[in-house]
């Protein structure tokens, strides 16, 4: 389909920091919630196009 995701490099900058931090065992826990999803168009065939926009937001919470 020749798909593409834009800022797939920070994106992956922000899950190895948090499978870092996962890793370190120190207790603090991710919360992940998605607060927007929007897309410019529905692809109905192969030659469409479209856009996705999303926004998450990332919290950690201290189980101490």
């Amino acid at each position: 389909y020749g798909n593409t995701i834009c800022g797939r490099h920070p994106i992956g900058v922000l899950l190895n920091a948090v499978s870092s931090l996962q890793q370190q065992g120190n207790g603090i826990k991710p919360s992940l919630k998605f607060l927007k999803y929007a897309q410019s168009s529905k692809c109905l065939n192969n030659y469409d196009s479209s856009v996705s926009y999303a926004a998450a937001s990332l919290v950690y919470n201290s189980s101490q």
